[in-house]
């Protein structure tokens, strides 16, 4: 879809608006299969609480039409406008050691590549990792 969003997003908007419709009319499962090979693994969240959660989300997202879904396809499909190598914050690169939909090496590689990164690999899934990071993450930036 990255690619099809960067070179025909006329072509990619109707899809995303197509697979809004259908995801409004399906069970929540249908949202996190959508974004997960395996439903993920928390002691917080019940799946199917995270599966409500993930649909939401999805049709959240889409809920003012299809451009803003688009553009962010097509920017992750390109190369990003700044080297790694130029970040100079320190960086907790996050990976779960049973995520099954972002390789171990993407994990290892970003960490290395990132001047001052550390890699924590967490007891958990693709989704599970978000739960675990968001608390993290949403407490802010740790003084520098």
């Amino acid at each position: 879809m990255g690619a099809l969003a960067t070179y025909a997003p006329w072509l990619c908007s109707p899809l995303v608006r197509l697979q809004r419709r259908l995801l409004a009319r399906q069970d929540p499962q249908a949202a996190l299969d959508l974004v997960a090979q395996e439903s993920p693994e928390t002691e917080t969240l019940a799946t199917d609480d995270i599966a409500r959660l993930v649909k939401a989300d999805l049709l959240a997202a889409t809920a003012g039409g299809p451009s803003g879904v688009v553009r962010e396809l097509g920017l992750l499909a390109r190369p990003w406008p700044f080297d790694l190598a130029d970040v100079s914050v320190p960086v907790t690169v996050l990976q779960g050691q049973r995520d099954t939909n972002v390789a171990p090496e993407t994990g290892e590689t970003l960490a290395r590549r990132l001047p001052e990164a550390t890699l924590e690999r967490v007891d958990s899934d693709h989704l599970g990792t978000l739960c675990v990071a968001a608390g993290p993450a949403l407490r802010g930036p740790t003084p520098v």
